[in-house]
Order: C-alpha cells, then sequence, then structure tokens
C-alpha cells in the first residue's frame, strides 16, 4: 500500500512540475527519475550530497545534486571528444544552461561544479581551471563512483587542451581519417620538461578512468585512444630530447 501511495505522489508532482513553475532542479529530478530510481538513488546517496555543507538537502534536493552530478558528466565527456576532434558534437546549450542553473540552485559543492561546467564550456583557454581544481596529486587513485569520473574527465580535458590542444586541432582539422601527431615542439628546459612529464603521466592516469571504458558518450573511448597514442609520441620525443646521462 505505501509503494502504490508512494507512485501516486511521484506520478502526481510530475503532473504537477508541467504545470507550475517548479525549480530547474527539481525539474531535472521529476523529468528524468522515476520512483524507484529514485529510492535507489537516495538509498546509496553519500554524505556528501546529502548537505550543502551548512544546512542538510531534502530528499528531491539529494537526487538534484545527483542528477546534476550525471550531467556534468555526460558535459565534459562532450567537451572532451569535441576538444580531440574525434567525432563532431553538437552541444544542447539550452540543457547545458539548465545544468548550471540547477547547480546553482543547489548551493554548495554542487554550484562550484556547476561554476566549473561553465567555464569550461565558456573557454578554450587550459588556465580557466587551475591545478587545485584538478586535484592531479590524488590522479593515480580516482575514486570509482561519479565524483571520480567527473574529475577524470576533467583533469584530461584540461591536460590535452595544455599539452596537445592549439596544434592537435589544427592537425585533426585536415584529416579526420588518420590519426596525426603534434609538430614537433622546441627543446624544453629542465624545469619545463619535468612538468611537462608530470602532465603527460597525470594525463595518462586519468585516461585510465573506468568512463573512458563504459564509453556511454559516442565517441569517448576513440577520443581516449588518441589521446593516449599522442602522449605515447610526445614521451617519446621527450626521451629522444634529453641530453644523455
Amino acid at each position: 500500500m505505501a509503494r502504490i501511495k508512494g507512485r501516486s505522489l511521484w506520478v502526481a508532482a510530475k503532473q504537477l512540475t508541467e504545470k507550475t513553475q517548479h525549480k530547474v532542479s527539481e525539474r531535472l529530478v521529476l523529468q528524468s527519475v522515476d520512483l524507484a530510481d529514485a529510492a535507489s538513488r537516495l538509498g546509496s546517496a553519500s554524505p556528501k550530497v546529502r548537505s550543502d555543507g551548512v544546512r542538510p538537502y531534502t530528499p528531491l534536493q539529494v537526487l538534484g545534486c545527483l542528477v546534476v552530478k550525471e550531467r556534468v558528466k555526460e558535459h565534459l565527456a562532450s567537451l572532451f571528444v569535441e576538444a580531440v576532434g574525434a567525432q563532431e558534437v553538437v552541444k544542447e546549450d539550452a540543457e547545458w544552461r539548465k545544468t548550471i542553473d540547477a547547480a546553482r540552485e543547489l548551493g554548495g559543492h554542487i554550484e562550484e561544479l556547476g561554476k566549473m561546467l561553465e567555464r569550461v564550456w565558456k573557454s578554450t583557454d587550459a588556465s580557466s581551471i587551475d591545478d587545485s581544481e584538478l586535484a592531479l596529486d590524488a590522479a593515480a587513485d580516482f575514486e570509482a563512483d561519479v565524483d571520480g569520473e567527473v574529475k577524470a574527465l576533467l583533469a584530461a580535458l584540461v591536460l590535452y587542451r595544455r599539452l596537445f590542444g592549439d596544434a592537435e586541432t589544427e592537425c585533426l582539422s585536415s584529416s579526420t581519417s588518420t590519426l596525426l601527431s603534434p609538430p614537433p615542439s622546441p627543446t624544453p628546459t629542465a624545469k619545463r620538461s619535468k612538468k611537462h612529464a608530470r602532465m603527460l603521466l597525470s594525463l595518462r592516469k586519468a585516461l585510465g578512468n573506468r568512463v573512458f571504458e563504459d564509453a556511454e558518450e559516442e565517441g569517448l573511448e576513440d577520443a581516449r585512444d588518441r589521446v593516449v597514442d599522442l602522449i605515447v609520441d610526445a614521451e617519446r620525443r621527450e626521451r629522444g630530447a634529453s641530453p644523455p646521462s
């Protein structure tokens, strides 16, 4: 009886959403999650998504946080595929804006996640995200959950832009059927070489996250493979440029 009542309330809420001005986060939840999924998600929600750091979230807000995280993951995957040039990506700006607006409504770390998404979406400048936001110190151990997947995608996107973005975009624009390596770069100084090597290692580790294996985003696995080849080529060039010991 309780299950039937709960289903009725959920259906009524969805119908009400179509007639009233609900918050964006509430609309996203009621449009994308059914009752069984909602119960499952709430039961497994981590403490991190149960409050904004100051006040506890309502069950609907907890679901909103989980939906926003999933949408951010999808958007970052699209940006990565687009940046690498593995496949043409059509972004629905209205949907991306919904994600950012919903994150802003929820506040706390979810709002920060939305701001981060907006920065990497609106700007291809690799400096729009700093190292502390990439959590590179933990790159060897990205969590096996949606948070870890989001971090891995963010790190992969930003590091790819820093390491290969400009040159690789020009190369790929001339051929979509072959895998091209970026043109040789000037021999770096020792300090820059070490930083470059660390970024290559961090990018490789980010690409090892399971999100690239699951490949829910079309073209994501192919994009990952292309970048792995670029890393191998870059590491080979760096070894060749290193002075003999």
